[in-house]
């Protein structure tokens, strides 16, 4: 390897290894916010035993059709207009957290989208904020050996339709505060994905 790739190599995961550190300053941020607000409306509603059998085979059936090759068939994905005027598909279970996440209802967040051509940032202020959504994890996954394989994803990470939204990193069944898939001590939860 030349000596300029190796510094090349060197230097991305270093940023990468800073931005996914960052991630923990972040959570502990949202936790600070989240205070504020208390548990998420959703999260108490599925306490109800019928509405939380409602949503388990709702997002049973959304996890079958994403694993699928028929799952255009379910239809899992809504159309969201950016502030570009930009249009992506986003799942239906992402449009109804941020319904409610919009800084009035419930604690709003910096919603960051795939192609937000406006937004698009890679420094470590790009993690204060929302991760990205609407990716396509198993391109992404594919083209780069950067994120963990999809057979490796830990199965709490829900990706419906094969793209990254609210249900990847959080949980409404989960009671805990911030109701994530994954613990985010010491970054496991961007390490679900990440590999440096």
């Amino acid at each position: 390897m030349s000596p300029r790739r190796y510094r090349n190599k060197n230097l991305t995961m270093i940023v990468i290894s800073t931005l996914l550190l960052g991630c923990s300053t972040v959570l502990a941020y949202d936790d600070q916010q989240d205070e504020e607000y208390g548990n998420c409306a959703f999260s108490t509603q599925l306490q109800d035993n019928q509405e939380k059998m409602d949503y388990i085979n709702k997002l049973r059936m959304a996890k079958e059709a994403s694993e699928s090759p028929y799952g255009e068939i379910f239809v899992n994905t809504v159309q969201a207009r950016l502030r570009t005027g930009e249009v992506m598909e986003l799942d239906t279970f992402t449009v109804d957290c941020i319904a409610c996440h919009d800084g009035i209802n419930a604690p709003g967040r910096e919603i960051r989208y795939k192609n937000d051509s406006v937004n698009r940032r890679i420094d470590l202020n790009s993690v204060l904020g929302s991760h990205p959504i609407g990716m396509d994890y198993g391109s992404y996954a594919y083209a780069s050996p950067q994120y963990k394989r999809l057979e490796k994803l830990d199965p709490n990470m829900v990706l419906v339709d094969g793209k990254i939204g609210c249900l990847t990193c959080h949980n409404p069944l989960n009671k805990k505060k911030n109701h994530l898939a994954i613990d985010k001590e010491r970054s496991k939860l961007c390490y679900a994905c990440h590999q440096v």
